[in-house]
């Protein structure tokens, strides 16, 4: 699993009513400190499960262009671990 040193969890609720289905709040985090990552969605995933999802923008086709793709599924695991477990640790999350 890639080192990527996550920090500065920050997180957002999402106001009540207004996020679609599923979506409780945004997050984001420092990454080896080269950077932030901001715009990830947290969403509930199914019961006491949650995933993250990574900022995109849409184009007139509806097709989806991301900000941030990480390199690889390894990684992409370890940036929503790292991210759901500060939560978990400050209470955020169940």
């Amino acid at each position: 699993m890639p080192d990527l040193r996550i920090s500065r969890v920050r997180f957002t609720p999402a106001p009540p009513g207004t996020a679609p289905q599923g979506v409780i709040g945004f997050a984001s985090c420092s990454i080896a400190d080269l950077g932030r990552l901001d715009g990830l969605v947290v969403r509930r995933a199914g019961p006491e499960r949650y995933s993250i999802a990574f900022p995109a923008r849409r184009d007139q086709s509806g097709r989806r262009h991301p900000y941030f793709r990480p390199r690889d599924v390894r990684t992409r695991e370890a940036i929503e671990r790292a991210v759901l477990d500060s939560l978990r640790a400050r209470g955020m999350l169940p």
